[in-house]
């Protein structure tokens, strides 16, 4: 049984089975407050994802006036997977911190630093032939 509850004052849905909607043109949403999706809530279903899929010829901004982007898993992992490039570009700095960090380049590795450039490690090992210090 499909039921939809409204309730005067502040707005509810209870929906029990799935919900489609189609807008055929654009749609806009403005929320003055917060919004907050909760997917996959009572984590019955190991399929339970939350998918983004844009078409063709599109692009996904995530613009933030002022203030931060946050991307939080406490279980699990962050991919990032490209089909070309990714540009990461900051105006003042990009930290990395991490247990270890493994780079696997096919193809040339350039550096371009204009201040010092430090490499500090109980041990640093370059495997190459010739090795040029110049």
């Amino acid at each position: 049984l499909d039921v939809d509850i409204r309730v005067s004052c502040d707005e509810v849905d209870l929906i029990t089975g799935d919900s489609y909607v189609h807008i055929k043109g654009d749609q806009s949403t403005t929320t003055d407050g917060g919004v907050r999706v909760f997917v996959n809530a009572d984590g019955a279903t190991e399929d339970g994802h939350y998918t983004i899929e844009v078409g063709n010829n599109a692009n996904v901004n995530i613009q933030v006036n002022k203030g931060d982007v946050n991307m939080v898993t406490s279980e699990g992992n962050i991919n990032l997977k490209s089909g070309r490039n990714i540009h990461i570009e900051a105006t003042q700095g990009i930290y990395l911190r991490a247990s270890s960090l493994d780079a696997e380049i096919n193809g040339p590795w350039t550096e371009n630093v204009t201040g010092v450039n430090r490499k500090t490690g109980s041990e640093i090992d370059m495997d190459a032939d010739p090795i040029n210090l110049n």
